[in-house]
């Protein structure tokens, strides 16, 4: 008969992994300095105070590193000066607590409810805070580097003269948040949500800002050097004497910004909107304005030397008292801007023929004379005031494996009058076709689609088809001119439907005439009869608007 096994546990009188948290529990509520000392003898025992209740209790400069307290109700409980150093905090409740100079370092509070705590002066570097709400919390002067709060609740919180450098924020809210004079260089805020945030004076140099909503947000003073603010929000903010320096703006809305007395130097606000925005004073020297929006803005005192501002849109812009050198003033119309005798040029620039018929020949003599246009220009300028722009031009955007009937076809074009360019494929980018349908409301031009087999498979001319369509209702005018490779029954069955409006886009471009190709390789008299009325349609004055440039 075997011999039953003695109860080690009971012999010794080692206690269950129960009985032992029990009792550290009763100590920690009983001493912090007696628990403290415990905890200074056992450094390696682990703690496990998961779901437990610490609400209103003072346990102020207890030593909780490495503890774990998921989802644990901390709520107006006193932890100032608590040690939760690699503490695992995930869902647990610190609203209303008392956190001052508590450390954090590398903790996990992921999850955690941190209403309206006072978290100031508190360490949490490298503390991963992701989907906390902190609404309402004070966190003034805390150290929050190399953190993870992204997709945290700020709306509200304090967080003036805090250090976040080099901190995740992505995606949080921080809409009405103080965040003046804190430190956010290199941080990631890209989608972050700081509508009306005060950032006064605050440190965000390399930051990431991207698609970021910043309106109504003060960042007067606030160093913005090399930042990222691509494709953001910054309507109605303030930015005046900001450090904008080599920062990217690129499609950016800026509308009625207040930018006055900024550094904008060396930065990209090509395509950008900047319409009614603020700019006098402003430090405006290497800026890249293509493409940007920037009517109704003020751009009074400002300096624009070597500025590029090809392809904008300036229409009741002030450049009264504006520097320039160099400066890039290519396909614009300057009819409408203020200011351009009032200039002052302290070197030549560039003006384009596209500018000189664009804007039909009304430029001052003195901008033009200061831009260095030579006396016999400025005569041709006067000449052609008021002259129609008077040749019709398209765009060819195809498939590189059309190449032989394109080139046959371009060529013709050209005989007949036509101005074209070519559009390849290998081109294509939502970007690029937009900025190809800005030029078309510009200059008159079309748009030929060669549609093949080749090109029906590809993306890019289904998004130049539901860009165009869009672009022709708003402006009212026929834009995209098909012109079929394949056989009638594969243009009836091309799939043209807009996901977004559920519209069958190919239905509405068959309403027009299509001219068909299809075996233009063996039969000329099909090519130039489709050709001919390719031309009228073309030429036609129901297909467009007549242009005086």
């Amino acid at each position: 008969m075997n011999k039953k096994e003695p109860n080690t546990d009971r012999q010794t009188g080692a206690a269950n992994p129960q009985t032992k948290t029990v009792e550290a529990l009763e100590l920690l509520l009983r001493s912090v300095p007696e628990w403290n000392r415990y905890r200074q003898a056992h450094p390696d025992e682990a703690v496990e105070f998961n779901k437990r209740d610490f609400r209103e209790l003072d346990l102020s400069e207890a030593d909780l590193s490495g503890a774990s307290f998921k989802a644990a109700n901390f709520s107006g409980a006193n932890l100032s000066k608590v040690l939760f150093r690699d503490a695992k905090l995930n869902g647990a409740n610190f609203a209303g607590a008392d956190l001052r100079e508590t450390d954090f370092s590398n903790a996990d509070i992921s999850g955690a409810n941190l209403v309206r705590a006072d978290i100031s002066g508190a360490i949490l570097e490298g503390a991963n805070l992701s989907m906390t709400d902190l609404n309402h919390a004070n966190l003034k002067g805390a150290i929050l580097t190399q953190s993870k709060l992204n997709c945290a609740n700020l709306n509200e919180c304090d967080m003036r003269e805090a250090l976040l450098s080099r901190a995740d924020l992505s995606g949080v809210a921080l809409s009405m948040a103080n965040i003046g004079e804190a430190d956010l260089h290199d941080t990631k805020l890209d989608d972050a949500d700081l509508i009306g945030a005060d950032l006064h004076d605050a440190d965000l140099h390399e930051a990431n800002l991207h698609d970021a909503d910043l309106r109504d947000a003060n960042l007067h003073h606030a160093n913005l050097h090399d930042a990222d603010l691509s494709e953001a929000d910054l309507s109605e903010a303030d930015l005046s004497d900001a450090d904008l320096s080599e920062a990217n703006f690129g499609e950016a809305r800026l509308r009625w910004t207040n930018l006055k007395g900024a550094n904008l130097s060396g930065a990209d606000f090509s395509m950008a909107n900047l319409s009614g925005a603020n700019l006098t004073g402003a430090n405006l020297s290497g800026v890249d304005f293509t493409g940007a929006n920037l009517c109704d803005a003020n751009l009074c005192g400002a300096n624009l030397c070597l500025a590029n501002f090809r392809g904008a849109e300036l229409n009741m812009a002030n450049l009264a008292e504006t520097e320039t050198f160099h400066t890039s003033f290519m396909n614009l119309d300057l009819r409408k801007v203020k200011g351009l005798e009032a200039i002052n040029h302290h070197g030549p620039s560039e003006i384009s023929i596209s500018t000189l018929y664009r804007s039909q020949g009304q430029l001052p003599d003195a901008f033009m004379r200061g831009c260095g246009a030579p006396e016999s220009m400025i005569e041709h300028v006067r000449a052609i005031s008021g002259k129609p722009y008077d040749y019709l031009s398209c765009i060819i955007s195809h498939s590189t494996r059309d190449r032989k009937f394109v080139e046959r076809l371009y060529a013709d074009l050209q005989t007949q009058g036509i101005r074209c360019w070519l559009c390849p494929d290998t081109l294509k980018s939502n970007r690029y076709i937009d900025q190809h349908f800005d030029r078309t409301t510009q200059c008159c031009e079309k748009m030929l689609l060669i549609v093949s087999e080749p090109s029906m498979k590809g993306e890019w001319l289904k998004s130049t088809v539901i860009k165009g369509v869009q672009r022709e209702a708003r402006e009212v005018q026929r834009l995209l001119f098909p012109v079929s490779l394949v056989r009638e029954n594969k243009l009836d069955e091309w799939d043209l439907t807009d996901q977004e409006s559920g519209r069958n886009l190919g239905r509405e471009l068959r309403k027009n005439f299509i001219p068909s190709f299809y075996g233009w390789e063996h039969d000329n008299d099909l090519y130039d009869r489709e050709l001919n009325q390719l031309v009228a349609a073309l030429k036609s004055t129901e297909s467009g608007r007549s242009c005086q440039l």
